[in-house]
């Protein structure tokens, strides 16, 4: 329950009220609780496929109604996990208005990567920019991968880790490992690689953000384990040391497969996925084509 109800941005004691609501109106217990376990009762399994078809034409509706308004077809709502200043995503928006006739109107969503995708699944969002290394409910999305890095160890520079070269998971079994919390993928792949490895580690804390993770670093409450990139500004306190384990994290975009979408949340898809296919493999004075080719296809389109 307390999961949904933060999925649902509402509290539990609401989200209990609101179930408590639904079977008093219908006559029926849907739930049944024991202790921390939740389970459907028989009665909530028949209504189950009821409600998720309910819930799905809601969606269908909201969209129809959405395509009638001309300013909706300039819409189009972006998720983001807290990336934005590593992966220069506010520039492609810009590169992206800088080709197109009319001004798109972008709502940006930074949330945690849970958020994210439940925001993305219940259609608030059109498209998201998620960690992927560990995603493993793919049939839904289509999916572009748009930057992959290596992860590596950040400390402070006055850490005895600091003079090395390179260090291995293991040189972590005695330190102090502060991790982003576990509604980041970065929690979960830096936990499943010092499990798999059997490592024995002591999680000091955990936190929300990638910059008050350094800050305390810098303060010599730790280390942590973090793509390479989070330090590509020059910091003078800290450094990011690599690891001999080829440890990866990766960015994609995703939408929700078979979701209508206008010509402009279209083009911006197409921008999008062009500029992941030029990380891969183009070379940087491909860019100017890809926006000639988005430019055009946008004014052939309206």
């Amino acid at each position: 329950f307390s999961e949904a109800a933060s999925d649902n941005h509402i509290s539990q004691s609401s989200l209990s009220k609101q179930i408590k609501a639904l079977e008093n109106e219908l006559g029926a217990l849907l739930f049944t609780r024991e202790h921390s376990r939740v389970t459907l009762t028989k009665q909530g399994k028949i209504l189950l496929p009821f409600a998720q078809q309910t819930l799905q034409a809601h969606r269908e509706v909201v969209t129809a109604l959405q395509a009638c308004n001309p300013a909706r077809d300039r819409h189009i709502a972006l998720g983001l996990i807290p990336i934005e200043s590593t992966y220069r995503i506010s520039a492609l928006i810009a590169e992206f208005q800088a080709v197109i006739s009319e001004v798109a109107n972008i709502d940006i969503y930074e949330e945690s990567q849970q958020d994210i995708l439940t925001l993305l699944d219940n259609d608030v969002l059109d498209l998201a920019f998620v960690r992927t290394e560990l995603f493993t409910n793919t049939a839904p999305y289509e999916i572009f991968p748009y930057r992959k890095e290596r992860m590596a160890c950040i400390c402070p520079q006055s850490h005895p880790f600091a003079q090395c070269s390179s260090i291995a998971l293991k040189d972590l079994a005695q330190e102090k490992i502060i991790l982003l919390d576990r509604k980041s993928s970065l929690h979960h792949l830096g936990v499943n690689e010092l499990t798999k490895q059997e490592i024995m580690y002591h999680i000091s804390c955990t936190v929300g953000s990638h910059s008050i993770i350094l800050e305390m670093i810098s303060r010599g409450l730790g280390v942590s384990l973090l793509p390479q990139s989070v330090l590509q500004q020059e910091n003078n306190a800290l450094t990011a040391i690599p690891l001999l384990e080829d440890i990866y994290s990766e960015i994609s975009i995703l939408r929700k497969k078979n979701r209508p979408m206008s010509p402009m949340k279209k083009h911006f898809w197409t921008f999008i996925t062009n500029q992941c296919d030029r990380n891969k493999r183009m070379p940087p004075s491909s860019l100017s084509n890809i926006k000639l080719e988005v430019s055009k296809a946008y004014k052939t389109s309206k």
